[in-house]
């Protein structure tokens, strides 16, 4: 049986044995070639080429024929035409062709898988390019993930030690303030008792100048509304008695000689803080800006986002107050106007040659008046300590602004 090789080295005589069967007639074809001259393809399938090839070589007259009709058509093929001449005798040229047509389609499969080799081994330079690129931006990430999470540690350990310090700062104020309320406690002792010795010089007392006024009888009231209604009504029937060249406060024209502070009880850190300097009709407000803008944002107060939202809270502190209100910043890394007034009425400014404490500690020492100072910088806080000058911490201010917008 001839191999797929022979076959095709043998293709012009299958071509010619083709032609000649296509010109006979279906009595004229020999009974084994039928099957084959019924083949309709552009190729003949391999068994019909075989049968064939057979025919050719065993029928003399029947290869006679196609050879003469192969030198009619002017074709020309050294195979074909030793082939058609003597079967036998061109068998070995068969053998050798074959093994050509063998030898050139193993140079193709060699040339084809050395091409997909070369194609793999690209691909394998593209992927040990695409790994080492990966490897690369992973090392990358993995170099800024851990300095941003050091940087975050610091932040907290600095967090942390910020808390302890306000803690101990707070538990010193809590014992001062402890101090204080014992000796309010005290004078409000004292005071009960001047009231209850007035009371009784009072009975003993005849009085002419107002005969039918009621006298307070009975014990203190313990109500501290109908307490203060008590006072008055002594108060008032003790004013015949007063020598007024020592005591002006008869007609209500005496001032207080008592420094403006906090209420006993109010920490400088909780949001009651604002609500009492607003209460207390204060003359000034002023705000350390960058110190507001750092509680507010964290690590991100001096960009221009840090700047607005101390502003926003100044604005909101200006709605509720008569007082002046004014913001300051440093201004070192700020370009463009050193001072303005929003359209809520609060005074901004930017300090270009000092510093924002410089600024804060003149405007405090400018007047003596009334004024609250907004930071939580200890060093600044201790600046601007006077009469009347009351210090408020920067967390007061934010929780104080938070509780009004959630109200």
């Amino acid at each position: 049986m001839r191999s797929a090789d022979e076959l095709a080295a043998l293709a012009g005589v299958v071509r010619a044995v083709r032609a000649e069967l296509a010109d006979r007639d279906d009595d004229a074809i020999p009974n084994k070639l039928r099957k084959a001259a019924g083949a309709t393809g552009r190729t003949v399938p391999a068994p019909h080429q075989r049968a064939m090839l057979d025919h050719i070589a065993s029928d003399e007259q029947f290869r006679a024929a196609v050879r003469d009709r192969w030198e009619a058509a002017g074709e020309s093929d050294a195979l074909t035409d030793r082939f058609l001449a003597d079967p036998v005798a061109a068998e070995p040229l068969v053998q050798a062709a074959a093994a050509t047509i063998a030898s050139k389609r193993a140079e193709d499969e060699r040339d084809a898988a050395l091409r997909e080799v070369s194609r793999l081994e690209q691909q394998l330079s593209e992927a040990k390019t695409r790994l080492s690129d990966a490897k690369r931006e992973a090392e990358e990430d993995r170099k800024r993930q851990s300095a941003s999470d050091r940087r975050s540690r610091e932040g907290l350990e600095r967090s942390s030690a910020a808390a302890k310090a306000d803690l101990a700062t707070s538990r010193g104020m809590i014992a001062g303030l402890n101090a204080d309320l014992g000796a309010e406690r005290a004078k409000v002792e004292d005071a009960n008792l001047t009231i209850k010795r007035l009371t009784e010089r009072e009975t003993r007392r005849s009085v002419s100048a107002q005969p039918s006024a009621p006298r307070p009888t009975g014990a203190l009231p313990k109500d501290p509304v109908a307490l203060a209604a008590w006072l008055d009504q002594l108060e008032r029937r003790l004013r015949y008695y007063r020598n007024p060249a020592r005591d002006s406060s008869v007609d209500g024209t005496a001032d207080s000689d008592e420094p403006f502070r906090l209420p006993l009880g109010i920490s400088p850190e909780s949001r009651e803080a604002i609500d009492a300097i607003v209460n207390a009709d204060v003359d000034r407000i002023i705000i350390d800006g960058y110190n507001v803008a750092g509680a507010v944002l964290f690590d991100a107060f001096s960009t221009r986002a840090g700047r607005e939202a101390a502003v926003a809270r100044a604005e909101m502190l200006k709605r509720g107050t008569s007082a002046s209100v004014t913001v300051v910043f440093d201004a070192a890394k700020v370009k463009g106007r050193s001072r303005f007034e929003t359209d809520h009425g609060v005074q901004v400014m930017f300090e270009p040659e000092t510093s924002a404490d410089d600024a804060i500690e003149l405007l405090v020492a400018e007047r003596a008046d009334r004024c609250a100072v907004i930071t939580s910088d200890r060093e600044l806080q201790s600046r601007v300590e006077r009469p009347d000058c009351v210090v408020v911490f920067t967390t007061a201010l934010i929780a104080w602004s938070e509780h009004l917008n959630e109200g």
